[in-house]
């Protein structure tokens, strides 16, 4: 019982390391598991491109070559027959003293004859095989387990590599509808800095860009404020295995000149979003995203667009303007589907055509029929200025600044008690500066969340706000779970 307990865990680890190498590396096509053929190298079948493996896996306390002795279509282990296939056949053993002379399947392997491999691994040296597979990537690692401890479950016994979880690359579809806006970019030879004010449109300008350079690579750190892989997103790991996927379409562990030749290779333009993103809420690893770039750039044109960063750099920058009156009426007609000519010109007047001002008085006038009575703004920031009456109201709103995703109707009044009553006023008033699912509601741009931010002192208010969750969540309630 020991034995065969011990024998088929190993089996089971050596099938997993199979199966990692099938999804991280994908040369591996087909994996089948106890097969029923007429030899005995029937533990695993392994088909790749270029041949087919038979493996006989065994997990012996001790084993030498002296106790392998081979004949005409079979070999004898310890004095046990065993049928060799008529394709290449791999021993698999936890622990047998070989010197190396060949490589299968990048295993280092003893050639016994020319259809028998030798391979020596130990349950430890295979976790670590593993793990160098997946050292950037746990997440896939984990999802490959439970995906093979599913097919187990389900006595499944072939697995093709088009049956693995499909390979995950983050999304680049901006959660807000856009149009199309067309700029005269500087021309440039290998990278261009686009830079551009909160709400000023870069990241739906990127969508133009996409269209021009159709043969590209995108990257953005930020999608919307409820992304759920944001953080995940601004990690350069991530980055880097993200770009590696979408170039190779596999997982496998690569150096970064292998990712800048294949860019090279491919003629690929690199677009990435949202730098900014990074400087704020991961600069620590500012200068490995700058140091990429910069040397990505001697290899395929690279368009970075950004807020203004505090960090200077060097790379030839275009600047994105307001857009101009031919512009703004565009938008307002194709988006917004207004047609009357006094209404587009008040509204590029007051907003000076600022891209997200434009879109929060086109939504004002939809929802009201009126334009609101406010100046001529100069950036986004005199606009929510203008908008919030009081600096009561700024700390009202501050409840939105206290959590990272939807805040239910129903949990405004049990956070801020009568302050309630300005929120709901607020958010009927200006219901397109939130992004409201059902009964949820958050914030709608992450330009609000800054005004917020910089305004108010919300320590206090998230102070009550942990608490009463904390307490909720004590009392074994599920509202918060």
């Amino acid at each position: 019982m020991r034995n065969a307990l011990t024998g088929y865990s190993y089996q089971k680890q050596v099938t997993f390391l199979l199966l990692s190498i099938m999804d991280t590396e994908r040369s591996i096509s087909n994996i089948e598991i106890e097969v029923k053929t007429d030899d005995n190298f029937d533990d695993l079948i392994i088909t790749t491109k270029s041949d087919i493996f038979h493996f006989q896996i065994k997990d012996f306390d001790s084993v030498s070559i002296e106790d392998l002795k081979l004949e005409e279509g079979i070999i004898f282990i310890k004095g046990k027959l065993h049928r060799l296939s008529t394709k290449h056949n791999i021993l698999f053993f936890n622990n047998i003293s070989i010197t190396p002379n060949e490589n299968v399947l990048n295993f280092l392997s003893y050639k016994l004859s020319d259809n028998v491999s030798i391979v020596s691994l130990s349950r430890v040296q295979i976790d670590n095989k593993i793990n160098q597979l997946y050292k950037d990537n746990l997440s896939r690692r984990n999802e490959i387990d439970s995906f093979f401890n599913s097919i187990l479950d389900k006595r499944i016994w072939n697995i093709p590599r088009e049956s693995l979880p499909q390979l995950k690359i983050f999304i680049t579809e901006l959660q807000e509808k856009s149009v199309l806006i067309s700029h005269q970019l500087l021309k440039f030879d290998n990278i261009l800095f686009i830079e551009g004010k909160p709400g000023i449109g870069k990241s739906h300008f990127v969508n133009t860009l996409v269209k021009e350079y159709e043969n590209n690579i995108l990257y953005r750190f930020w999608i919307g404020n409820q992304d759920r892989d944001y953080q995940e997103r601004l990690k350069f790991k991530k980055f880097i295995v993200d770009l590696n996927t979408k170039l190779f379409h596999d997982t496998k562990n690569r150096k970064l000149i292998e990712l800048f030749k294949k860019l090279k290779r491919e003629g690929k333009t690199f677009i990435i979003d949202g730098l900014d993103h990074i400087e704020n809420y991961n600069n620590k690893e500012l200068n490995k995203f700058i140091d990429f770039i910069n040397e990505a750039k001697d290899y395929c044109k690279v368009i970075v667009l950004s807020r203004p960063l505090v960090k200077e750099i060097s790379w030839k920058k275009h600047i994105l303007e307001n857009w101009n009156s031919q512009q703004t009426t565009k938008i307002l007609k194709d988006l917004f589907l207004f047609s009357e000519h006094s209404v587009i010109s008040n509204i590029h007047d007051i907003s000076k055509g600022y891209p997200i001002i434009v879109k929060y008085l086109a939504e004002h006038y939809k929802l009201h029929n009126t334009i609101p009575k406010i100046e001529q703004v100069e950036d986004v920031n005199s606009y929510y200025q203008d908008i919030i009456s009081n600096e009561k109201g700024k700390h009202s709103l501050s409840l939105f600044l206290c959590v990272s995703s939807y805040i239910m109707e129903s949990e405004i009044e049990l956070f801020v008690g009568d302050e309630k009553y300005y929120i709901e006023d607020f958010i009927k008033e200006h219901p397109y500066l939130f992004d409201i699912k059902l009964n949820r509601i958050s914030l709608f741009h992450d330009s609000f969340n800054t005004f917020l931010k910089k305004q108010v002192d919300y320590t206090h208010k998230l102070e009550i706000i942990n608490g009463i969750v904390s307490e909720s969540i004590l009392d074994l309630e599920k509202k918060f779970l």
